[in-house]
């Protein structure tokens, strides 16, 4: 687990939210034929056009919620949801995320690899003046020379 910098926290402060998509309801699918015949041609156009003018926010906003995500994910290195990191913040003081390690795209032979080498158990280094005295219990018993 990886904690979150001040920046990155300070980031999810600021834009607390991610935009939503927002469904549109067309009134002249929902109004029958008969009914758009009674109302005037200029009522119509003024419907239409109200239908473009809102699929064109359609398409801006989500063009925002692409470069927002980009902004999160890429720039600020974000991979959660800012609530998700805001709870956490606000709960216990900090952010936490988990960092996924893939040793599967690296191409490195196993032959090339050296082999770790493991400590033997137990005290590794000798204190000058004292002595271990093994017992056939298996326990030792320290003797101070001096």
């Amino acid at each position: 687990m990886v904690r979150y910098t001040q920046e990155q926290i300070e980031y999810c402060i600021a834009n607390p939210e991610e935009l939503w998509d927002i469904k549109v309801i067309k009134l002249t699918e929902l109004l029958s034929k008969e009914c758009l015949a009674r109302m005037g041609q200029e009522q119509v156009d003024k419907l239409y056009a109200m239908e473009r003018t809102e699929e064109e926010q359609i398409v801006r906003r989500k063009k925002l919620q692409l470069v927002l995500r980009n902004e999160r994910e890429n720039i600020y290195k974000i991979p959660d949801k800012q609530q998700d990191v805001l709870k956490q913040y606000y709960a216990k003081g900090y952010a936490e995320y988990e960092v996924v390690v893939d040793d599967g795209d690296v191409d490195v032979d196993e032959d090339d690899e050296v082999p770790a080498r493991v400590a033997h158990p137990g005290r590794r280094r000798f204190r000058n003046g004292i002595v271990v005295k093994n017992n056939q219990s298996g326990g030792g018993s320290i003797r101070k020379i001096n």
